[in-house]
């Protein structure tokens, strides 16, 4: 039986035995999924995935790229909010093994770039990892040079991570060049992208507080990526 209201599934099974098969079905299904999911994986594996395209998981390239080519100049392109259905359906597609054959028309740039924004949101680490950021943040609000700090920042990072920021924040770099046409200068896309990239391990009154550092360190990664990354 299926419980609605909680969402709960009741299995009857008629022997022990039956019963025991069940749940070793379930197991290895469960254990198949997280094998082969994308969404929630962490930087490191989807990085060295047969799927990844030099280094960057297939998805980052697949959804930017589409933003790239076909959305660059859509006014408020991460700003305006997408249809959390459609979303789901692209996180889906990605999660099957299917996201290289979606055809991202279908969907919409505002979904297409609210699974991006997803991707990065649902990983277990943000790409500036809680060891990295944690002490940063903490020092940028008084630092006279907030460059200097950002550079040690990133220069703390994972190799992986470091490769994945590089490659959104370029990217969010080649947006804001279209400022004129999509109304999202650096300081937008900061704040729309800023906490897909940075959080707390712990969501307390000061993260808010730490809302505007994390659009400032966003902020000057985008506008002063060809320092910081080459």
């Amino acid at each position: 039986g299926i419980n609605a209201e909680y969402g709960e599934c009741i299995i009857v099974c008629p022997s022990l035995q039956d019963k025991n098969q069940w749940m070793e079905t379930i197991r290895r299904q469960s254990s198949l999924n997280q094998k082969n999911r994308v969404y929630g994986l962490d930087i490191d594996h989807a990085c060295t995935r047969p799927d990844s395209r030099n280094g960057i998981p297939q998805v980052v390239v697949i959804l930017s790229n589409y933003i790239r080519e076909k959305a660059y100049n859509v006014e408020g392109i991460f700003r305006v909010s997408g249809n959390q259905n459609k979303i789901m359906d692209i996180k889906s597609a990605f999660d099957k093994g299917e996201g290289s054959n979606l055809c991202l028309d279908d969907f919409g740039e505002h979904n297409v770039a609210g699974a991006l924004k997803l991707y990065f949101k649902e990983l277990p680490d943000p790409v500036i990892s809680f060891e990295s950021s944690e002490s940063i943040l903490s020092q940028l609000e008084e630092s006279d040079d907030k460059l200097t700090l950002v550079k040690k920042l990133i220069e703390n990072l994972p190799r992986h991570n470091m490769a994945v920021l590089s490659y959104i924040i370029q990217f969010l770099y080649h947006l804001s060049t279209f400022s004129d046409q999509n109304k999202m200068k650096i300081s937008n896309l900061a704040i729309c992208f800023g906490p897909s990239l940075i959080w707390p391990k712990e969501e307390s009154i000061s993260y808010a507080l730490q809302i505007s550092q994390i659009n400032n360190v966003v902020s000057i990664l985008i506008e002063m990526n060809s320092l910081i990354f080459h």
